[in-house]
């Protein structure tokens, strides 16, 4: 299996993956690896699609549906634009398009 690349807003966030005493390490909030079974305990995640995305094909795709709040310093992802709208207007008024 080619490797596959996983990036997440957490710098050095840990996944066990169930039934087997693998961790998934992740350093600098980049883990790379070929192992079946991380692949798919990090594909399954609840992370996933959020706060973990896979990098794909082309150099620094990441996964499609995925916003991130463009406020620097502020490493918080969202699945929806609503949800960064929301997170906007609560956390960073002077940035949220409603001000």
């Amino acid at each position: 299996m080619p490797e596959v690349e996983f990036r997440s807003a957490y710098k050095g966030i840990a996944y066990k993956v169930p039934g087997t005493d693998k961790v998934a390490r992740f350093q600098n909030g980049k883990l790379v690896t070929e192992d079946k079974q991380v692949i798919a305990c990090l594909r399954k995640h609840d992370d996933y699609g959020t706060t973990l995305t896979e990098v794909g094909k082309a150099k620094g795709a990441l996964t499609p549906g995925v916003v991130f709040c463009p406020v620097e310093d502020c490493k918080k992802v969202f699945k929806t634009e609503q949800e960064l709208a929301d997170h906007l207007a609560a956390e960073h008024p002077d940035h949220s398009p409603a001000k």
